[in-house]
């Protein structure tokens, strides 16, 4: 990167990066064997709040791993050594699709922080709504009256600072309420 003449801040490990996150760009992380879990790597990133796109990179890359790269949220991998073109050609793909993959990634940063606020039940609520109970169906489950039902809808509508059920929702499968 810097025989490109691209700013890059290094990291010795994942907590250094937590504490002092980068404001821009994005994450070119190295996958070693014992080393933190890609998952993990993607979550902390996610979790400092100014989620950047990540990539992750190789000396011995193995097909399980890269498929559980992409499947943890990095966008791209790569095998070392990888010349100046081929760091280009990442440059070039982060770029592209990196803008919305970060903002639906902030957006679903926000909508995690939005849902643990909610109580316990609030949350139970709001899962069953994203799984598209009614109110009768909730109170059923939840072992409460359809009124407190609708008392507990509102509450997490207002706390969510949604403008109705289907804002709720949306926020909901954004926090991965659904899984």
């Amino acid at each position: 990167l810097l025989s490109q003449g691209i700013h890059a801040e290094v990291y010795e490990a994942l907590g250094e990066m937590a504490s002092r996150p980068p404001r821009s760009g994005f994450i070119l992380a190295f996958d070693e064997e014992g080393g933190p879990p890609i998952p993990e790597i993607v979550e902390t990133v996610g979790r400092v709040g100014n989620y950047a796109p990540v990539a992750m990179y190789s000396d011995h890359p193995d097909p399980e791993r890269i498929v559980g790269a992409m499947l943890s949220g990095a966008l791209d991998y790569l095998a070392l050594p990888f010349d100046a073109e081929g760091l280009e050609r990442l440059l070039e793909r982060m770029s592209a699709s990196g803008h919305k993959h970060v903002a639906l990634r902030r957006k679903a940063a926000k909508a995690k922080i939005l849902v643990e606020k909610l109580t316990r039940r609030e949350r139970e609520v709001l899962h069953a709504l994203v799984n598209g109970a009614s109110n009768k169906d909730m109170a059923a489950a939840l072992g409460i009256s359809p009124r407190t039902i609708e008392i507990h809808r509102s509450n997490v509508i207002r706390k969510l600072d949604a403008s109705t059920s289907s804002d709720a929702v949306r926020i909901g499968l954004l926090a991965e309420l659904d899984l």
